[in-house]
């Protein structure tokens, strides 16, 4: 299994698996094998089943975003000895559905004239455009001030 916690994916640890289980079920055995790690990488995290991604790693690339739901022999049509899946560990608890589209999106910084790093946001087939607004809004824009809107033009509360 290959691992990464917004660094670069490196080798992280080996776990014999069912070809019959789910991905959920491989996250929780993953779960606790990474808490029993003493690998730097992931000493101390705490995180739960809804915080790791399960990717088919293919060469150098992460490849795809397994759901949840999916069998492991049906997620990986040539899983063999050795094949390597990389994991990602998450700030937020996610679960990746049949209905969730994964999105590669990059913060354009018009003044700059650059494109921030890649970010993965995962939105439902039948996300309406003002849902993919909301979730691009919470991802890219600063919190509003503490007592206002953050709309323009209205004052938070006086103190």
């Amino acid at each position: 299994l290959v691992g990464a916690r917004g660094g670069v994916p490196k080798a992280l640890l080996k776990a014999t698996v069912n070809e019959k289980m789910t991905v959920r079920a491989l996250k929780e055995v993953l779960r606790e094998r990474i808490r029993k790690s003493e690998r730097e990488e992931v000493k101390g995290w705490e995180g739960s089943v809804g915080m790791i991604r399960v990717r088919d790693k293919k060469n150098k690339d992460l490849g795809k975003i397994l759901r949840d739901d999916q069998i492991l022999n049906k997620a990986f049509p040539r899983l063999a000895d050795g094949k390597q899946i990389a994991i990602q560990l998450l700030e937020h608890e996610e679960e990746v559905g049949p209905d969730d589209l994964e999105l590669q999106v990059r913060l354009w910084d018009l003044l700059a004239g650059s494109l921030g790093p890649p970010s993965t946001l995962l939105l439902r087939k039948t996300a309406s455009v003002c849902e993919l607004r909301t979730l691009l809004a919470q991802r890219f824009l600063p919190p509003p001030p503490k007592g206002g809107s953050g709309k323009p033009g209205e004052e938070g509360e006086a103190e």
